[in-house]
């Protein structure tokens, strides 16, 4: 998977170039979307302003997904909350994984992964398997 954004400690933040981004603490998730065609998958993430962080934060962030894209859903009926309100944690994983657990940066970039792991705290997990995922802010 090509990419320009790494996954920093404990998947609370992604970096953009030597930029943090704490999609955890600092976004809620407002949109999952695919093209017509299905294959790209973006998410979309806005700035939470109830939490302080620093100044320069961008409002948006987006992860757009493309290429070979693969998604895998998991504990659906178990979404508490809207997926708007629910924190998110982000990281890698490999065939070995369960949807509980996932690999960070150095355990991906020593011994391969598969995609990218996306779980929310009302219980969703999201994995997407794709070519390329970019990372825009704005």
């Amino acid at each position: 998977m090509q990419k320009n954004f790494s996954i920093g400690a404990m998947g609370a933040e992604v970096i953009v170039g030597a930029s943090p981004i704490d999609l955890h603490n600092l976004y809620s998730t407002s949109d999952i979307s695919t093209d017509l065609a299905g294959d790209t998958i973006t998410l979309a993430f806005d700035r939470d302003h109830r939490w302080k962080g620093p100044d320069a934060l961008p409002e948006r962030v987006l992860l757009k997904c493309s290429g070979n894209l693969r998604i895998a859903f998991n504990n659906l009926a178990g979404t508490a909350v809207p997926v708007g309100e629910d924190a998110v944690e982000i990281a890698y994983y490999d065939a070995g994984c369960g949807w509980e657990h996932f690999l960070d940066e150095d355990l991906a970039t020593s011994q391969g992964f598969e995609g990218l792991h996306i779980s929310f705290s009302g219980g969703l997990v999201l994995r997407i398997t794709c070519a390329s995922a970019e990372i825009t802010a704005s």
